[in-house]
């Protein structure tokens, strides 16, 4: 190949790692920051976490919902709005009903895309635990929305979130807490931090930011 695109530094590491020789151009997910923008949502909901994705393994919902049990001393007025679905379904739901806290959490299922701005905006923060990712859009229609995000510590995800919210390492559920923790006790940070959010998010990663790089890349291969 002339050239390979791919959406992050980690990528293109592992690529190299692998021997690709061929030249390796970057350019991010891109977010339609017209559609995900702050806005008012349909209906707001006070001290809502919200996860969104494939209910899998390797997605880490089983942790989050540790953390959320542990959450609830501190803030027992919380609830968890869980967007997605997959084959862990059946088993998370019974794990919120063997902690008590069913009736805190919500298993929506899948969502139109279209319902998605909605569901960052009534939430004060969004959390990903993931075990492993490539750079996930739902962090950045999060930022976008200027909703403050916890994510996995994973590489390609610090720059992204660094001063838009927090990471935390892979299965630690004390610090998940600690970090969800500091944005609930905290409006004026989760304000701060969305607005960094979504400057970055039109800074570096709107849709007509990345059309422009890659169809520059198409006419500099031509």
């Amino acid at each position: 190949a002339n050239r390979i695109l791919c959406y992050t530094e980690t990528d293109r590491t592992r690529l190299e790692d692998r021997g690709i020789k061929s030249d390796i151009t970057i350019i991010p997910n891109g977010i339609d920051c017209e559609q995900f923008k702050p806005s008012e949502p349909a209906s707001t909901a006070s001290n809502q976490v919200l996860f969104v994705g494939r209910l899998k393994e390797g997605k880490g919902v089983r942790f989050l919902i540790d953390a959320f049990n542990r959450l609830l001393t501190y803030h027992p007025e919380t609830s968890l709005k869980i967007v997605g679905d997959g084959p862990q379904r059946s088993e998370l739901e019974q794990q919120c009903v063997e902690y008590g806290i069913r009736d805190r959490v919500s298993f929506t299922g899948d969502l139109s895309y279209d319902m998605m701005p909605d569901q960052y905006n009534e939430s004060d923060i969004f959390v990903l635990p993931s075990l492993s990712e490539g750079l996930p859009r739902t962090v950045l229609e999060s930022l976008a929305c200027e909703t403050p995000v916890v994510t996995t510590a994973l590489p390609q995800l610090e720059s992204v979130v660094d001063g838009a919210g927090y990471t935390a390492p892979k299965r630690s559920i004390e610090e998940f807490v600690r970090s969800i923790d500091k944005l609930l006790s905290d409006p004026s940070l989760r304000t701060q931090m969305g607005k960094v959010g979504r400057e970055r998010i039109m800074n570096r990663f709107s849709w007509d930011k990345t059309v422009k790089s890659t169809t520059e890349t198409y006419y500099d291969v031509i």
